[in-house]
């Protein structure tokens, strides 16, 4: 497995132009094969998960290359995909397998979903529920993981759904299906999530309508093509803002970030705890809120309380945070962490142990899932062996960041699952003076 050591980093400085928004990358390719004429992207992410959401639609008969630097999506329209000529391989992608499942609802053929480990992990029950209501049956293992097959029909019935768990991916699986059928479908959401499908599918003419946590959509009317130049990922610039703050004499600034107020729980606890963050250059991009954030080494970071309510904005961002955290000037409490379980890994417990391994003082607590972290800014991690990163993007990129404030140096025992979510990190690391070999 490709190892990589992180090192002690000072005087670190950039402009990053270049990290594709996954959540973006994912829709920009599914609503467009469902619409009528060419759609046109520009930036997307060409990482593993986005390709095999692409692969995964080839499949179903639908038109996707590259032109240059720009990929075209050729739509034929509502109820236009055909039966996928073998099973769906993808990868330790859930927003491929769930945002694909929404997709396929409406269509009288069966699909079989499969992954890797790390996917077969991950919980299905929660999609299965609502497109079953909706019509849709599903076969699956006693644990409701992929691997597994839906098989639809084209009655597939309207419904109303009240989101069990906060879950941007099964509330955009239910928009997808209802879009494609005739009547009025409501998803009622108790905590917000983040509403890319609900955007994208409003710019390229669904009939939608938003009213305080209820959000219905009258299907079967066509959706058309456009222009769409994908923003750059928050959770991605997440690991190059904390680079920056964390390490002394540096000063980074990420481009043309989306600041949707869904995505951006991590800047505002930056905020919070003191960090030097500046946000500029605020416009709008494909329908986005986007600007360029800029931040520089802050040494004296107060410590954070957070509750639930701020994870769904956050989720993909606890890793990096714990590691802030383990930097500050005190104990930090992190709450509402259930979800942290169900990702490409446990991602708590994972975290818990790789930063008890390095010297931090941390504690998970499981039955109320929360994570207590004493602080230290003066803190020099060590790794006295291997820290594992169980196939997890956001795991690697995390432990890597630690080590750069590590005299000894940090090692993962693999960074090939980086690409999953961030190709380019490794590059862009280096390019900005990190110490990685």
């Amino acid at each position: 497995m490709p190892q990589r050591t992180a090192k002690l980093s000072n005087n670190l400085e950039g402009i990053i132009g270049e990290c594709p928004d996954k959540s973006l990358s994912h829709r920009s390719i599914i609503i467009p094969s469902i619409s009528q004429g060419i759609t046109e992207i520009t930036n997307l992410l060409e990482g593993e998960d986005v390709i095999h959401t692409i692969d995964a639609l080839h499949l179903a008969g639908v038109k996707i290359e590259k032109e240059k630097n720009k990929w075209l999506v050729y739509g034929k329209g509502l109820n236009s995909l055909i039966e996928p000529s073998r099973h769906l391989y993808l990868g330790n992608s859930g927003t491929s397998t769930r945002l694909l499942a929404g997709l396929f609802a409406p269509y009288n053929f069966n699909t079989f979903f499969t992954g890797d480990a790390s996917l077969s992990k991950r919980p299905m029950q929660r999609l299965f529920k609502p497109l079953q209501k909706m019509g849709a049956q599903f076969v699956s293992n006693s644990r409701s993981t992929t691997p597994f097959c839906m098989s639809s029909t084209s009655n597939l019935m309207p419904t109303e759904w009240e989101m069990e768990v906060p879950s941007a991916q099964v509330k955009s699986a239910i928009l997808l299906a209802a879009c494609q059928i005739q009547g009025k479908t409501t998803v009622i959401e108790n905590i917000k999530t983040r509403d890319h499908t609900e955007n994208m599918l409003k710019s390229v003419g669904a009939e939608i309508d938003i009213h305080g946590n209820k959000i219905t959509i009258n299907g079967g009317k066509q959706l058309k093509n456009q222009h769409v130049t994908i923003p750059n990922d928050p959770s991605s610039a997440a690991f190059l803002i904390a680079t920056a703050i964390l390490c002394e004499n540096s000063k980074i600034t990420v481009e043309s970030v989306c600041i949707n107020k869904t995505r951006i729980g991590f800047f505002d606890t930056l905020t919070q705890m003191g960090a030097k963050i500046e946000f500029k250059n605020k416009r709008i991009i494909s329908g986005e809120e986007v600007a360029d954030i800029s931040a520089e080494y802050s040494q004296n970071l107060y410590p954070i309380h957070l509750n639930e309510n701020i994870a769904p904005s956050m989720i993909d961002e606890y890793p990096i945070m714990f590691v802030v955290a383990s930097f500050a000037n005190g104990t930090s409490t992190f709450k509402g962490l259930h979800e942290l379980t169900t990702k490409e890994s446990n991602r708590l417990k994972i975290m818990e142990t790789n930063l008890t391994q390095i010297g931090v003082q941390c504690h998970a607590n499981y039955e109320n899932y929360s994570m207590e972290i004493s602080g230290n800014k003066n803190l020099t991690p060590e790794s006295l062996q291997m820290v594992h990163t169980y196939m997890d993007h956001r795991i690697a990129m995390s432990c890597l960041i630690a080590g750069l404030r590590s005299n000894t140096g940090i090692t993962i025992d693999d960074d090939t699952y980086i690409n999953t979510s961030f190709p380019k990190f490794i590059d862009i690391m280096k390019n900005i003076g990190c110490n990685l070999t």
